[in-house]
């Protein structure tokens, strides 16, 4: 009788693979093979869940991305308004080792997203996506009398924004200077504007 694979679970192997390779060595050494042997499958098997190396890019960075969402959400069971927001920008900036490596992902995904139209577009897409997650939370906190600045909503998103991608790269490049104390405290003075 043939062996029953659970083609979501190997998938899920495939992509937690490159994800290591990525963070560890950089995108350039996320060869197919490279993948295959950390995953602990023969190179063909990736060819059964991923039409390319670019898919299984594209694949790993939805994970990353979604796994952000999911622990904040999680977090943010009996949590509203400014509380909320709080909770998700800290899941989203590189605190601890883990959020540090998602970054590194991220990072590794723009510099082949920059000539890559389809991943630019999948980029794109997380984008609007995470707007979309940040506009109803600071909605929230703006209608309970949290926010008090006078900036629109979507200003504040494009702080947040910033704010994450900027953290990123320099918790990512330069972590000495930036560590998570540093970073954290960068979040707490834009609540601190917020209430302003």
């Amino acid at each position: 009788m043939p062996k029953v694979v659970d083609h979501a679970e190997r998938r899920r192997v495939i992509t937690e693979a490159a994800r290591r390779v990525i963070v560890r060595d950089g995108v350039a050494a996320a060869t197919v093979r490279e993948i295959a042997r950390e995953a602990g499958v023969a190179t063909g098997i990736l060819g059964h869940y991923f039409a390319s190396k670019e898919e299984i890019l594209i694949e790993t960075h939805r994970m990353a991305f979604q796994s952000v969402g999911e622990r904040a959400d999680a977090k943010n069971v009996d949590t509203r308004g400014l509380a909320a927001l709080r909770v998700a920008l800290y899941e989203a900036l590189p605190l601890d080792d883990l959020r540090r490596d998602e970054a590194i992902l991220d990072l590794a995904f723009w510099s082949q997203a920059i000539g890559n139209e389809e991943l630019n577009k999948v980029r794109r897409e997380s984008q609007r996506l995470a707007r979309f997650w940040w506009l109803r939370m600071i909605a929230d906190a703006r209608s309970a009398g949290e926010i008090t600045m006078l900036r629109d909503d979507d200003a504040v998103v494009d702080w947040i924004v910033w704010l994450c991608d900027a953290a990123a790269v320099s918790a990512v490049l330069y972590p000495e200077e930036w560590s998570p104390a540093r970073v954290q405290g960068m979040a707490d003075s834009f609540f601190e504007i917020l209430q302003s």
